[in-house]
C-alpha cells in the first residue's frame, strides 16, 4: 500500500465550501457600500422613475429583488445604472423647473398688466406678487418632477385666481368711494374662477369636426356664463 495519504472526498468538499464562503463573504463586504448606495437611490428617487425609461431602472430593481445580490455582476450593473440615472434625473429636473418657472413668470407678467394691479402702490404690489415668489421658490427646491408639476397646477388653479382677487380688493380699497355711497362701505369682493375648472355640460366624448367644436364651445360658453352671472370673473 502506498505511503501517500489519500484525500478524503468529504474533507475536500468541505474545504472548497469554506473557500467559497470566504470568497462570497469577501465579495459581499467589498460590494456592500455600492449595494447600499444603489438600494438607497432606488428608494429615494422612486418618484422620479415615472418619467425615466423602465429599462434604465431595471438593474436597480433586479438588485433589490435578487436573493443573491452579491453573485455575478448584479451590483456593478446597478452601480452603473445609478451613475447614469443621476445625470438623467438632474437634467430632467432642470428642464422641468425651467419650464415651470418660465410659466410662472408669464403669469406674473400678465398679472402686472391688469388695471387693478396698476392702481396699487409698491407695498400692495409686493403683497400680491408674494404668491408668485413663493411658488418659484417651492419649484426651485423641489426634488421630484411630480412635485414641480403639482405645485405649478396648484398655482394656476388656486394661487393665481387668489392674486387677481387680492389685487381687485386692494385696488377697490384705494379708489374714492362712489358718489352717494355710505361712508366706510366696502365694495363686494370679486371672485375669480379658473377657466380650467369650468365643466361644460357636453355629451361628446371627443371633438372630430367643426360641428362638434361648435357644440363644445356652446357648452363652454354656457358654463362660463353661469360664473359671470354670479358676478365672478374667469381667470385664464
Amino acid at each position: 500500500m502506498s505511503n501517500r495519504q489519500r484525500t478524503n472526498p468529504l474533507h475536500a468538499a468541505t474545504g472548497r465550501t469554506q473557500i467559497d464562503r470566504y470568497n462570497l463573504s469577501f465579495t459581499a463586504s467589498s460590494l456592500r457600500p455600492e449595494y447600499d448606495d444603489s438600494t438607497a437611490f432606488l428608494r429615494e428617487e422612486s418618484a422620479n422613475f415615472l418619467d425615466v425609461p423602465a429599462a434604465d431602472v431595471q438593474p436597480l430593481r433586479a438588485l433589490a429583488e435578487s436573493p443573491h445580490p452579491f453573485r455575478g455582476g448584479i451590483v456593478p450593473a446597478a452601480k452603473t445604472a445609478v451613475t447614469n440615472l443621476r445625470g438623467y434625473i438632474t437634467g430632467m429636473l432642470k428642464t422641468e423647473r425651467d419650464r415651470a418657472v418660465t410659466e410662472l413668470e408669464d403669469y406674473a407678467a400678465r398679472l402686472q398688466t391688469t388695471e387693478d394691479f396698476k392702481l396699487l402702490d409698491e407695498a400692495s404690489r409686493s403683497q400680491v406678487l408674494a404668491l408668485s415668489h413663493e411658488a418659484v421658490a417651492s419649484i426651485q427646491s423641489a426634488r421630484f418632477v411630480t412635485g414641480i408639476r403639482d405645485r405649478l397646477h396648484r398655482y394656476t388653479a388656486k394661487d393665481y385666481p387668489a392674486q387677481l382677487a387680492l389685487a381687485s380688493r386692494l385696488a377697490a380699497d384705494s379708489r374714492e368711494p362712489a358718489s352717494g355711497a355710505p361712508t366706510g362701505s366696502a365694495p363686494a369682493p370679486v371672485q375669480y374662477t379658473p377657466a380650467s375648472s369650468l365643466r361644460p355640460k357636453c355629451s361628446l366624448n371627443y371633438i372630430s369636426n367643426e360641428s362638434d367644436l361648435d357644440q363644445w364651445l356652446d357648452a363652454l360658453r354656457a358654463a362660463a356664463k353661469v360664473e359671470l352671472d354670479k358676478g365672478n370673473r374667469i381667470s385664464l
